[in-house]
């Protein structure tokens, strides 16, 4: 998953939205940025449920996916009072959470070149590498959890898998 950080999106008090398999990560001063950089292994619970989203998205090709998201939240809303934690996606993304797929971490810079920071989970540069990579932070794109489906609960995932969260009697 494409991590992209810019400064004023999502808008309002949102800090993180998922859209088209790319999490957009609002962060004015680079201060998130830099902690996905020292510590990228405190953020793969955060990606897992990012990642489900995005196969979410895959099985209902995107704007079925939005127009679901918003129908379910307005009818929870007005109907329980609470939408957002309750809606079948994010019931879903949240059991994901638990079960963590082991990441390559890569920083990917302006200029084209990347570089790994962590292989299978395993994190490859030193401290003094670190430091490089975030005096250079201006000129990273992005970052990219790469998952190596090697384990995981994204692994051999069914399509609609999201729907047996739709009623809350079957938690699952």
């Amino acid at each position: 998953m494409k991590v992209v950080i810019t400064k004023h999106f999502p808008f309002g008090k949102f800090v993180a939205i998922n859209m088209f398999a790319r999490l957009y990560l609002k962060d004015k001063d680079k201060s998130r940025l830099t902690l996905m950089i020292r510590y990228p292994n405190r953020y793969f619970k955060l990606i897992q449920h990012e990642r489900s989203h995005t196969k979410q998205q895959n099985d209902l090709l995107g704007i079925f996916f939005y127009v679901w998201y918003v129908i379910e939240w307005f009818f929870k809303l007005f109907t329980e009072g609470k939408a957002y934690r309750e809606l079948c996606f994010e019931r879903e993304a949240r059991a994901n959470e638990t079960n963590v797929d082991s990441y390559n971490v890569i920083v990917h810079y302006k200029n084209g070149k990347a570089y790994t920071i962590m292989q299978d989970s395993i994190p490859v540069c030193t401290y003094y590498n670190i430091d490089d990579i975030i005096k250079n932070i201006d000129n990273i794109k992005y970052l990219e959890f790469k998952p190596l489906n090697v384990k995981g609960s994204l692994i051999n995932r069914k399509w609609g898998s999201w729907l047996k969260y739709v009623f809350k009697d079957n938690m699952g």
